[in-house]
């Protein structure tokens, strides 16, 4: 294991950079819709394995999954086969999960850092969020030896 300065592992500065910051979605032009991690959590090609492989679309950006109508981005999917009836229950918690998706026609896609409300990386900020994350694992180890 590597040490970083102040006992830090790579994978644990790994874990907290990955976490604090956030791809906020635009148009979706460069995302690809089931391979990339655009929505809380893994790839929805993970969440949904059975129907990412019944899909016509892999390595699609998220535009090219839809068009646009009435300033709403309305999903054309395409598969490769009808569903089984077993499958098509899956069908129900993928679209609730994309109804919550917000996309904004002509912006591009940015990267957020979420400790900061200008939404924009700082020393500052990384350094007050990396103090507040090493002082709790200090005081989580001091309670469970108490």
């Amino acid at each position: 294991m590597f040490l970083y300065g102040g006992g830090m592992c790579k994978k644990c500065v790994d874990m907290w950079f990955h976490k604090l910051r956030v791809w906020k979605i635009g148009n979706g032009h460069i995302t690809r819709f089931w391979e990339d991690s655009w929505l809380e959590g893994d790839t929805l090609a993970s969440f949904f394995l059975r129907l990412y492989n019944n899909s016509l679309q892999h390595g699609v950006c998220i535009e090219k999954m839809g068009r646009w109508a009435s300033g709403k981005c309305e999903w054309a999917f395409s598969w490769r086969r009808s569903w089984f009836v077993w499958e098509s229950l899956m069908v129900d918690p993928f679209m609730g999960k994309l109804q919550n998706c917000n996309f904004v026609q002509g912006v591009p896609n940015v990267w957020v850092w979420s400790t900061d409300n200008s939404s924009s990386f700082s020393a500052k900020s990384t350094y007050a969020t990396l103090h507040d994350l090493r002082l709790g694992s200090k005081l989580d180890e001091t309670l469970r030896r108490v």
